[in-house]
């Protein structure tokens, strides 16, 4: 009998551990997701971003990256928001980019959702300027000029995916027109 009763227990720990493991935290994803893009493997992180937000994960220009740093994540219920941070060097000075990276449930799995992980960035980036105002005069030029242009950056970034996708969808209208006048002239015939 206690023979049986060791085995269920270890047999209990082990799936344990192996439904833990099957099921990545935000805070891991997160993590795997910033690493594959800042070494520009869309596709690693596409597998862990959401369905809806693959497209802009294939279309994120590379950003280098350095020093990522992962808060913990605040769960509620089917969606998590994890503290990010990580370092960016431009020619005069090196910027901290705060921002939360937003995730949601998709098949019992935590995905990152880019669309909405990007927002973030760009409202943190105003609330840097902020900061950054607060700094010495000398330097407010410079953080107005580095933030509002990643801020227009990542918004000429937005609009042109929009605009791919609005020309996509009238070349299907067009194709589907085409067609359309191609049966009815085939009919008169």
């Amino acid at each position: 009998m206690r023979q049986v009763r060791s085995f269920l227990l270890l047999f209990l720990a082990v799936v344990s551990l192996t439904a833990c493991s099957a099921n990545p935290t935000p805070e891991s994803v997160t993590k795997q997701f910033w690493q594959a893009m800042a070494e520009g493997d869309t596709n690693r992180a596409k597998e862990l971003a959401t369905e809806d937000s693959q497209r802009g994960v294939s279309k994120h220009e590379q950003t280098e990256m350095t020093d990522l740093l992962f808060g913990d994540a605040v769960i509620e219920g089917d969606s998590a928001r994890v503290p990010t941070a990580y370092q960016r060097s431009t020619a005069k000075r090196d910027l901290v980019m705060k921002f939360d990276t937003v995730l949601v449930r998709e098949d019992e799995q935590w995905k990152v959702e880019y669309d909405a992980s990007m927002r973030s960035m760009l409202a943190n980036s105003f609330n840097n300027l902020g900061t950054a105002l607060q700094g010495n005069i000398e330097e407010m030029g410079e953080a107005v000029g580095e933030v509002v242009g990643e801020a227009m950056t990542e918004a000429a970034q937005e609009f042109n995916r929009a605009l791919q996708d609005f020309a996509e969808e009238m070349q299907q209208v067009a194709d589907e027109l085409r067609k359309a006048e191609e049966n009815k002239q085939k009919e008169k015939k």
